[in-house]
């Protein structure tokens, strides 16, 4: 698939650079770049990806972990220049409403600059798009429209056409293939386990934080399993787990000085740190990416993830029948924010 990608994609004239990493987690920024690359095909417009400033990146990017599947830069503009369109008007009518004339008209005149700094280079480097002029498009792109790109075998509605994209990008390279094989073989899991995740952290301001309870209910519900591995960012939630439900076997990667995920606290980590947490996120989304069946929110990206590449394995804990909707990934939000 992914030379029939390539070929596809270097078929189109217009380009579009996209920034990955420019500020969100993994899975948020991840899911959105497959929405992004879908949107491009649709519009048949050349992706190339710029991620060397990535708030993943060890060394240099989506490369660290990942094998490449389209053009690259690293050209550094991109970091000043490209950017997400998050919000943006919604602060400038804000700042309107509250009577700040200053700040509107500071504001009006960056973004002047910026646009004008931005096209050219554009100009320059031959790019039509970047992340900021296709960003409120691709999220008005319909979960439940039809996508058909028979080159890639995609042929079907929001969900099927980022499962077949999942497929093309979702590949180790042999460096991360070697960091993770050892934490997989860590959670000592037999061939039948399950899988879920249970989020904390800053998780608390975007939802209401799903009780571990309700994946207890529905893993009761499927009474063939005993040994569950748990996603989660907070190791008082395993801890509760082993001791609310000992009649199973708890497993997880997360480390018992992991108190909740907060962006804000990761992204001040060193390179290396960042770097040791991303190989045991990815080592856990491998070993639920293999689970019998997982138990997911549709209030998380890891689990939206999930429910991408394996959907006949997902069972939802909040009570909603599809993981992958227009809120899940942003479809439709008006400020653009990531869940």
């Amino acid at each position: 698939m992914k030379a029939a990608y390539r070929k596809l994609n270097e078929s189109f004239r217009p380009t579009c650079v996209y920034h990955l990493g420019a500020g969100a987690g993994f899975f948020s920024e991840y899911n959105m770049m497959l929405l992004a690359m879908l949107y491009c095909l649709t519009r048949r417009i050349r992706f190339t990806l710029y991620s060397a400033d990535a708030n993943f990146a060890f060394r240099k990017g989506w490369t660290d972990y990942f094998e490449p599947f389209c053009p690259e830069t690293s050209a550094r503009h991109h970091h000043y220049l490209n950017h997400r369109a998050t919000g943006s008007w919604r602060t400038v009518w804000k700042r309107a409403r509250q009577g700040n004339a200053f700040s509107l008209m500071a504001g009006k005149l960056k973004r002047y600059v910026l646009n004008a700094a931005a096209l050219c280079f554009k100009l320059r480097e031959g790019s039509r798009y970047y992340t900021q002029d296709i960003w409120q498009p691709m999220l008005g792109m319909k979960a439940d429209g039809h996508y058909s790109i028979p080159e890639l075998g995609i042929d079907g509605n929001l969900a099927e056409a980022l499962r077949q994209l999942t497929r093309l990008t979702w590949r180790f390279n042999e460096e991360t293939e070697r960091e993770v094989r050892p934490l997989i073989r860590q959670a000592a899991l037999p061939d039948n386990y399950a899988g879920c995740q249970i989020r904390g952290g800053d998780k608390y301001t975007e939802f209401d934080l799903v009780d571990p309870a309700v994946y207890i209910r529905a893993l009761e519900k499927r009474g063939n399993v005993r040994d569950v591995f748990v996603l989660t960012d907070d190791y008082r939630i395993f801890r509760q787990l082993q001791k609310d439900c000992p009649a199973y076997a708890w497993h997880t990667l997360c480390l018992p000085s992991e108190h909740g995920y907060y962006h804000r606290d990761f992204t001040r980590n060193s390179r290396t740190a960042l770097h040791r947490q991303l190989i045991r996120l990815l080592a856990s989304m491998e070993v639920l990416c293999h689970a019998s069946f997982f138990i997911g929110t549709r209030t998380s990206n890891p689990s939206v993830f999930l429910y991408m590449y394996h959907p006949h394995r997902c069972v939802d804990a909040d009570g909603r029948k599809d993981l992958l909707t227009r809120s899940t990934l942003g479809v439709g939000n008006n400020d653009g924010r990531p869940t």
